[in-house]
């Protein structure tokens, strides 16, 4: 089961062919959603930090949310990865972006056909629109999950990848 947990998070974290947004691939954006995030949760692997630099905690503290762990960035400044201490679950928070750039992230990276990720809704307020992905990883035995969060005046978004335990398999 273990080799194939690997082999689909492998798949999921390589560019579509022919994808309209090939573009994506490249993004640092999409190296620590999918490289850096989606992937080791899939796995149940250790989160890489190689080669970022970790932020002091009194600037990380808001990127947290009130959740323990630790934010990191790279050559962009515009672009975290968060590391929670919960468990199976990382993120990363992104600066000025639009709306239909969040969109069309989300649907690239998990509207696939070989994604464990089903869209199960978009709830949206005067301040912010939240895009929800829930699903059952059959080759890895749990529950995945990812979010975004997009706050409309700051044109900033909070994403979120994690998985947990099936009830059933307590």
């Amino acid at each position: 089961m273990k080799v194939k947990a690997i082999l689909m998070a492998a798949l999921m974290a390589l560019p579509v062919r022919g994808a309209a947004f090939m573009d994506l691939d490249s993004q640092p954006k999409s190296m620590f959603f999918a490289g850096r995030c989606m992937a080791p949760v899939l796995l149940r692997e250790e989160i890489s930090t190689k080669d970022l630099k970790q932020v002091p905690d009194a600037a990380a503290f808001p990127h947290l949310f009130g959740e323990r762990g630790t934010v990191w960035h790279g050559d962009d400044p515009s672009l975290l990865l968060v590391k929670l201490d919960a468990g199976a679950f990382c993120g990363i928070n992104v600066f000025d972006e639009e709306l239909e750039d969040v969109e069309a992230f989300m649907s690239y990276w998990l509207d696939r056909e070989d994604s464990p990720f089903e869209f199960t809704e978009r709830k949206e307020t005067d301040e912010t629109v939240t895009l929800i992905y829930d699903g059952f990883c059959d080759d890895c035995g749990f529950n995945v999950h990812a979010r975004a969060l997009y706050l409309k005046a700051d044109k900033f978004t909070v994403y979120r990848v994690y998985a947990t335990t099936p009830e059933k398999a307590g």
